[in-house]
C-alpha cells in the first residue's frame, strides 16, 4: 500500500496543473505530498508542475524523478512495469524503489542530474523484482534532464517501454529457425530455396548437395533452372503460368535434373512457390527425391513384363500351331508335361484310340494300355 497520507488540500486550491490522467492523476492530487521531500503540490516549481501535467496527460510509459533522492511519480501507462511495487513506488527514492537494478542504471542517472545529457538504451536487459521474485526484463528508455528556471536540474524526466515479450517472442522465433535449418540441414530428402528474382539458391542442405555432387558454395552460385534439361525448364515455366492464373498446380512433379559429373537423375520434386502481396512470384520451397534407382527397377520390371507377355504369346501361338497340325497326323499322339500328369494334346487319331477319356488320363495310365515311343 501506499503510505502516504491524503492530502489536507483547502477548497480553491488550483491542480489544473495536475488534471487529468486517470488513477494515478486521481492519487498523485489526493496524496499530501507536504509529508514528503517534496513538499505540497502548491509549493513545486513550476517545472515540476509542468512535466508532471505532461506526465499525467501522456498514453506513453512516463515516470519522474525529483531532487538529489530521485522522488518518484508516475502515470498510468508507467505503473504496469513496476508490478505490484505499486502504489508503494509512489512518493519513494527511485534508489529505494529499483534497488535490484540500481548498479545498471544508476550511473546513467546520475550523469543526467551532473549535467551531462540524456542517457538511453535500445533493449537494455535489466533485473526487475516484482510478484515475489527476481525476472529479467528487457526495455527501451531514456532519461532527459528536467531544468528549474535558473537553468539548473532539478530531475529526470523518464520514458519506459518495456518490450520484454518482443524480446522474448523473437528469440523464440530464432531458436524455431534454428532448429528449422539444423533439421533441414541433416533431413535425408534434398531441401532447397530458390529466388526467382535472383535466379538463385537462397539455401541448400547437405542431402541436395550430395544429390547433386556439388558444394553448398557452388550451388548457391548456380542458377537453379540450369540443373533443369529443356523439357523441364519449360514445364516449369508454364506450372508457374498456370500458378499466376489462379491454378493449383500439383505439388508433385518428376524432372531430370543434371548433376555436376554429367549423370542424368530422375528426382520428385515437391513444390511450394510463394508471392507477394500481388501474387508476383517471388520464390519455391523444394523437396527433392532421387528416385532414378526407383524408376530403373520400374522400367526393368515393365521391360520383364513385356518379355513374360512376348514368351507367353509365343507359345500360345505354338501350341495352337501344334494342335492343328495333330489334326492331320494319322498316328496316336499324345503329350503331357511329365508321366503323372493329364495329357495336354492329343492327336486326333489318338482319341479316337483312347475313345475319348484322354482328358481324365495321364501319360501313365496310357502307357499302361499302349506301347508308347518317347
Amino acid at each position: 500500500m501506499n503510505d502516504l497520507p491524503t492530502s489536507a488540500l483547502a477548497p480553491g486550491d488550483d491542480l489544473s496543473c495536475l488534471s487529468g490522467g486517470g488513477q494515478m492523476g486521481e492519487l498523485i492530487r489526493s496524496t499530501d505530498w507536504s509529508q514528503t521531500p517534496l513538499g505540497p503540490i502548491q509549493a513545486w516549481p513550476q517545472s515540476l508542475k509542468t512535466a508532471a501535467g505532461i506526465m499525467l496527460g501522456a498514453g506513453t510509459p512516463i515516470s519522474i524523478g525529483w531532487g538529489p533522492d530521485l522522488i518518484l511519480l508516475y502515470n498510468d501507462a508507467w505503473r504496469a512495469s513496476v508490478g505490484d511495487k505499486h502504489p508503494a513506488a509512489l512518493g519513494r527514492p527511485a534508489r529505494e524503489v529499483f534497488a535490484e537494478m540500481w548498479e545498471i542504471i544508476g550511473p546513467l542517472v546520475a550523469g543526467v542530474m551532473s549535467g551531462r545529457g540524456a542517457a538511453q538504451a535500445q533493449r537494455q536487459q535489466l533485473p526487475i523484482y516484482r510478484y515475489g521474485r527476481v525476472e529479467q526484463s528487457w526495455v527501451d528508455y531514456s532519461f532527459s534532464p528536467i531544468r528549474c528556471a535558473d537553468g539548473s536540474i532539478g530531475g529526470v524526466f523518464n520514458t519506459t517501454v518495456e518490450v520484454t515479450d518482443q524480446v522474448q517472442a523473437e528469440e523464440t522465433l530464432r531458436e524455431t529457425e534454428r532448429k528449422y535449418r539444423e533439421l533441414v540441414s541433416h533431413a535425408p530428402a534434398g531441401i532447397y530455396e530458390v529466388d526467382f528474382r535472383r535466379k538463385r539458391f537462397n539455401s541448400v542442405n547437405d542431402a541436395m548437395c550430395d544429390m547433386l555432387g556439388y558444394s553448398r558454395e557452388e550451388l548457391l552460385d548456380l542458377n537453379p533452372f540450369d540443373i533443369l534439361d529443356e523439357e523441364g525448364q519449360a514445364r516449369f515455366q508454364a506450372r508457374i503460368a498456370r500458378w499466376l492464373a489462379g491454378e493449383e498446380p500439383g505439388r508433385n512433379v518428376e524432372y531430370k535434373v543434371t548433376a555436376k559429373d554429367g549423370r542424368v537423375l530422375d528426382a520428385l520434386l515437391n513444390v511450394t512457390f510463394m508471392a507477394d502481396e500481388q501474387r508476383a512470384p517471388l520464390g519455391a520451397t523444394v523437396v527433392a527425391h532421387d528416385i532414378t534407382e526407383r524408376k530403373r527397377v520400374e522400367q526393368e520390371r515393365e521391360r520383364l513384363l513385356a518379355e513374360v507377355e512376348r514368351r507367353a504369346a509365343e507359345a500360345e501361338e505354338g501350341q495352337r500351331t501344334l494342335q492343328a497340325l495333330m489334326e492331320y497326323v494319322p498316328e496316336g499322339i499324345t503329350i503331357a508335361d511329365a508321366p503323372d500328369v493329364k495329357l495336354r494334346i492329343v492327336s486326333r487319331y489318338g482319341t479316337e484310340l483312347l475313345g475319348g477319356a484322354h482328358t481324365e488320363m495321364t501319360a501313365e495310365e496310357v502307357a499302361s494300355q499302349w506301347t508308347v515311343t518317347y
